[in-house]
């Protein structure tokens, strides 16, 4: 099935469940173009390029809640 293949590549349950969960809906209506890819430089250790993977359409309350809070001594 394609959960198992899903699974397969990902190797989490929880990522695999928000894929067919939340991601199917959010994207259900788009014919294509679900990610957006920006260059990112090369890489300091062996100069291989690297890439940023952005999904379109995604949530902007989302990322703020994935912002570490800073420690007040």
């Amino acid at each position: 099935s394609n959960k198992k293949r899903l699974f397969s590549q990902l190797q989490n349950d929880d990522s695999v469940k928000k894929v067919f969960g939340e991601l199917s809906k959010r994207y259900s209506n788009r014919k294509g173009g679900y990610c957006r890819v920006l260059k990112a430089g090369f890489s300091n250790r062996d100069d291989a390029p690297m890439a940023v993977i952005e999904l379109v359409d995604r949530n902007i309350e989302a990322k703020k809640m994935d912002k570490p809070k800073k420690i007040q001594n």
